[in-house]
């Protein structure tokens, strides 16, 4: 059965295929064929009872320019390079001086100042007193090193996060020529 199509250079056959099936439960993906210069023939015998409904999918169809993921990605990698552009003179001015260095060093003396896990260790050790229950003290010891644990092996994820942001800041303005 034929169809006519209200804007024909403007239409996306895989979307509206999509829309059409949305709207009636009718698969027609692979039994349309465009006429021109305004037609699309669909084939089939399922297509004549519910034509009134197909053709206000058509009539109502808007194309949609981001509905191939290819050209999603397309647009999401310029918005994504504008945005690194323009939103760059927004950073604050350690943002856009900070170096991979200073940001570790920050990191490190931000979380329990830079302490390693042994020192930590040993400072429960030396401070959790006056635990009447012995039993109780050594299980909040235990307890609280395997905290300092892995907020220890947080602070390292923060300093890998840091210096990839960095990096990727870095080539931004490489790239870009932004200063």
């Amino acid at each position: 059965m034929e169809f006519t199509l209200p804007n024909p250079n403007e239409i996306h056959g895989h979307q509206l295929a999509d829309e059409i099936l949305q709207a009636t439960g009718i698969d027609v993906i692979n039994r349309y064929s465009f006429i021109p210069p305004d037609r699309v023939k669909i084939t089939g015998e399922d297509i004549e009872e519910s034509a009134a409904a197909i053709q206000a999918v058509i009539d109502a169809h808007v194309p949609d320019p981001l509905y191939f993921p290819e050209d999603r990605e397309r647009a999401e990698i310029k918005t994504a390079e504008t945005n690194a552009v323009t939103e760059y003179a927004t950073l604050p001015d350690w943002a856009k001086t900070l170096s991979a260095e200073s940001a570790t060093d920050y990191i490190n003396d931000e979380i329990w100042n830079g302490m390693s896990i042994e020192q930590i260790e040993d400072y429960i050790d030396a401070n959790i007193t006056g635990t009447t229950v012995a039993s109780l003290r050594a299980q909040m010891i235990v307890a609280l090193k395997l905290i300092v644990g892995a907020i220890i092996a947080t602070r390292g994820f923060f300093i890998i996060t840091i210096k990839l942001l960095i990096y990727i800041r870095d080539l931004v303005i490489r790239f870009k020529k932004i200063q």
